[in-house]
């Protein structure tokens, strides 16, 4: 079973997790932090968001300060699509 299970997975693309990515920055200050990641999977559609988050950060947080920042993004973009999978 995939990590992230989506309610509906078609809606799932590089495209809108990158808009969902940007739309929950709510301080628009570049970084997502883990309350701004549960929300990301809370609209991608991903089923127990708090959980998802927890180990996006895990996986995507080179540098281990709590937040998903430049580069990181990237990866955090290419870790979530491989997680997504219909």
């Amino acid at each position: 079973m995939p990590l992230f299970t989506f309610k509906h997975p078609e809606f799932v693309n590089e495209g809108r997790v990158r808009e969902v990515l940007k739309k929950v920055d709510i301080d628009h200050d570049g970084n997502l932090n883990k309350k701004e990641l549960q929300e990301a999977a809370r609209q991608l559609g991903a089923f127990n968001g708090a959980w998802r988050a927890f180990r996006a950060i895990n996986h995507a947080d080179a540098n281990n300060d709590g937040l998903i920042s430049g580069e990181e993004q990237e990866e955090l973009v290419k870790y979530l699509l491989s997680k997504y999978k219909t």
